[in-house]
């Protein structure tokens, strides 16, 4: 049902041929071989009729080379082809037609390299990303940055929750023993323990572990490790309020909003009617009908447009263009002249046109040169009109008036403030926090007096016992660096299950939260691929290999890094 929606929408000559007598025709011709396909290499109306209703594969080779107007819907169905086919092959001769009828999608760009990197086609991969036409397109303007916002967005929540959990394990001894009133029972703190593991085992919302964790952390957190927390969340609250533009960019994408309708009555082949409220959506209506060939009702609008003061050069050069159609060219040439002092060649390139038309061949020339200097050239035989660019649609799309923010709930952004007022706050628990020998969680009632970097009495007791100087020494030694051994262990079981991790727990915030990011970049396509926009039409091939390629890399390069910097220092608290 799809495809079929997608050839409905084919340019109108199409749809007039279905509906007309001749198909019938050149139909029992082509089947009875009365006459070739090849007769018709230059009619792609033709060509596709009969590809649609023949295993013919001569068409294919014939449409490529037929030179066509962008073509969106063509280029759908050949990639749902693309998708069926059975061969790496035959998937891409698929993909290569659907570049042809349409080189700015971006699903054939990246169908094109999932299936390389399927079949390990990597020099056809590099080839590719050396020429990425789609890029100017704004659909796939719109649709990069709205997804590049979200998996940054997604990535900095994602880095700054692990800084919280790996943190929050570094200190949890601490706050365990701390926060129990009877400290120093048999249990030493299981019972704080368990509690404070509540929002992790009973809750299990990602979020209210970040909110919990993050407020107990403001008692015990050293104050660099404070300004990095601080920084993750300033930064969260940042993106989300300068996720506006996803107000406008999601709806365009999803193909609910006008400015979208209005998107695809420019950019592709479509009938729809649209009221248009505004100059700029009149000056786009007047340019889709013209392209629907509905040229009457086009210098309707473009005229309305024109002498109530709209005289943009957009409007000007079109209506010139559309009484040059009418062989008016008296009020052509007028309006062509007029359009000349806003630097655009394509005025100078039309009243070329015109004058060649008159037989004037040295104006003709003259002006064509200048459209050249203008920076316009072209082999057009008709004249040009002045299509809609990117900051058109941008304007058209984001609007002038600002809008609160709907990509977040604004009601989830409460606690984060709340968190950032609290660490500016003078709540912070005494030191010290562990030994400086066993590395175990104490306070100042488990610290034996007069001891150097507070070191608890069970670890006195044990080197005094010796009654020997030396031999207290060699004990306190082996005690420290048994304490020493089992962090780094930790370290880098830690680093293992998360990258870059171990590097937080050892306090070496900086470089973790880089290599951080960099995890989370490769692990949010994977683990909350619901969060990305997914255009209207969308029709590719799986991005599963681009996916997991992506992945790899990120992460071979984040063990690497993360394991270098762990390996080049000692832990330290």
């Amino acid at each position: 049902m799809l495809v079929v929606f997608l050839i409905a929408n084919f340019a109108t000559q199409y749809q007039d041929f279905i509906n007309s007598p001749q198909k019938d025709s050149i139909y029992v011709a082509l089947t009875r071989k009365d006459i070739n396909i090849t007769e018709f290499a230059e009619n792609p109306v033709v060509l596709w009729f009969w590809r649609t209703n023949a295993d013919d594969p001569m068409t294919d080779s014939l449409l490529k080379k037929v030179p066509m107007e962008r073509n969106f819907y063509l280029s759908a169905v050949l990639r749902w082809e693309a998708l069926e086919a059975k061969t790496y092959d035959g998937a891409m001769q698929k993909l290569d037609l659907a570049t042809h009828f349409d080189t700015l999608a971006i699903e054939n760009f990246l169908s094109r390299t999932a299936l390389d990197l399927k079949n390990r086609q990597y020099r056809n991969v590099l080839s590719s990303l050396l020429t990425a036409p789609f890029l100017s397109d704004f659909r796939n303007q719109v649709l990069l940055i709205t997804n590049s916002f979200i998996l940054v967005f997604a990535a900095v929540v994602l880095c700054s929750l692990i800084y919280v959990l790996v943190k929050f394990l570094y200190y949890v001894p601490v706050l365990s023993h701390r926060l129990d009133i009877p400290r120093h029972y048999f249990l030493k703190g299981a019972v704080s323990f368990l509690i404070l593991l509540i929002p992790l085992l009973v809750f299990r919302n990602l979020y209210i572990m970040y909110v919990i964790y993050g407020l107990l952390l403001m008692l015990v957190l050293h104050p660099k490790e404070k300004n990095w927390l601080r920084f993750g969340v300033f930064l969260i609250l940042l993106l989300a309020v300068g996720s506006y533009p996803l107000n406008r960019f999601i709806p365009f994408l999803q193909g609910t909003s006008k400015s979208y309708q209005l998107y695809r009555l420019v950019n592709y082949d479509g009938e729809q009617r649209i009221q248009a409220e505004n100059n700029t959506e009149k000056e786009l209506m007047a340019l889709a009908l013209k392209q629907q060939g509905k040229i009457d009702e086009a210098l309707s609008v473009y005229e309305e447009l024109y002498y109530k003061g709209n005289r943009g050069i957009a409007v000007t050069n079109n209506l010139a263009n559309l009484y040059l159609l009418y062989d008016e060219d008296a009020k052509a040439e007028e309006l062509y002249v007029l359009a000349l002092n806003q630097n655009r060649g394509e005025p100078y390139f039309n009243l070329g046109l015109l004058k060649l038309k008159n037989i004037e061949y040295l104006a003709s020339s003259e002006y064509m040169e200048k459209a050249r200097l203008n920076g316009f050239t072209s082999i057009a035989r008709d004249p040009v009109d002045i299509t809609p660019g990117n900051r058109t649609f941008y304007e058209l799309v984001l609007g002038k008036n600002f809008e609160m923010p709907r990509f977040i709930n604004p009601i989830f952004l409460i606690p984060l403030v709340f968190i950032l007022i609290v660490s500016f706050l003078r709540l912070k628990l005494s030191p010290p926090y562990f030994c400086a020998i066993c590395g175990k969680a104490v306070c100042r009632d488990c610290v034996e007096e007069g001891e150097e970097e507070g070191t608890c009495k069970d670890c006195v007791n044990k080197i005094k016992s010796t009654k020997s100087s030396d031999i207290e020494e060699d004990l306190r030694i082996s005690m420290s660096r048994r304490n020493r051994v089992l962090k780094r262990i930790l370290v880098y079981v830690i680093n293992v299950i998360i990258p870059g991790a171990g590097l937080v727990y050892q306090k070496q915030d900086f470089l973790g939260l880089i290599v951080l990011f960099l995890v989370s970049l490769a692990y949010i396509p994977h683990f909350f691929g619901g969060l990305f926009v997914k255009p209207s039409n969308w029709i590719c091939l799986t991005l599963a290999p681009l996916f997991a390629a992506a992945t790899i890399i990120l992460l071979i390069i984040s063990y690497i890094a993360s394991f270098i910097f762990l390996k080049g220092t000692s832990h330290a608290d």
